[in-house]
């Protein structure tokens, strides 16, 4: 080979980037939970706080996960902001029943109030499994709390499901409301940055020690996940967590 052809290769060889490194395969709770933590809710009636969010990594619902589970008997479905399948951008939504189970559906939000709802005593054990976005102004985090709140009044163990931080767990921003807040406004019920940092489970247990709540809470992890990722680091698909959220980057 010619002297220049091999310097020409050498340059191409230098311009060319490195390669990208795949995207991590992480495992949502939903998933660890049936192959590694079935003990959590075998043999149990459960009550299932979830919504378009709550699937595995082929996009299998929880709803139908769990219902396929034997041993595991889900009684009720409870609902965050936006319904069940995060397309309704109303409060008070009606109770309704999913198509696909024909089990009840209750939305927390702005809907029964959680008092009011006999079906949980139905249930021996509560489960939450909901896509938080990284920001404390987001529902879902308060009507989780709200709902384990009022599982431990009636003596019911709590388990969350955990998920990633789609925008990564390092970094924290913005004001830090004064502590202890009232479980009432969305915006500043947790004494934390507005960018927060922290998981959905993180979150709950948070709420769990500083709002003296004492609820026998488990979080099963989101395995795989480190804080230093994004959402498109985990290998996991977006589904939109409101109707205002398509990807990412709105996020």
């Amino acid at each position: 080979m010619r002297p220049h052809s091999l310097s020409l290769l050498v340059v191409i060889a230098c311009a060319v980037p490195p390669p990208t490194p795949a995207a991590a395969q992480v495992r949502p709770g939903i998933e660890v939970l049936l192959s590694d933590s079935l003990d959590v809710v075998a043999g149990r009636r459960v009550a299932l706080l979830t919504n378009q969010t709550g699937v595995d990594r082929l996009g299998r619902r929880d709803i139908d996960l769990l219902r396929g589970t034997p041993g595991v008997r889900l009684m009720v479905i409870l609902s965050p902001e936006h319904g069940l399948r995060g397309t309704e951008d109303r409060p008070g939504l009606p109770d309704a029943v999913d198509s696909a189970s024909g089990l009840p559906i209750y939305s927390l939000y702005g809907g029964t109030p959680l008092s009011g709802i006999a079906a949980l005593d139905t249930a021996d054990v509560v489960l939450i499994d909901l896509q938080d976005v990284g920001a404390r102004y987001y529902s879902y985090p308060l009507t989780a709390v709200l709902l384990m709140q009022e599982a431990a009044r009636r003596g019911k163990p709590v388990v969350v499901l955990d998920r990633p931080n789609p925008i990564g767990g390092v970094a924290s921003q913005g004001n830090v409301p004064p502590a202890p807040r009232p479980l009432e406004r969305v915006i500043d019920f947790l004494s934390v940055p507005m960018r927060h940092g922290m998981t959905i489970g993180e979150l709950v247990r948070f709420a769990n020690d500083v709002n003296g709540i004492h609820a026998r809470l488990t979080v099963v992890p989101a395995l795989g996940w480190r804080r230093a990722m994004f959402y498109d680091d985990t290998g996991l698909p977006w589904v939109r967590p409101s109707p205002n959220l398509p990807d990412l980057e709105s996020v």
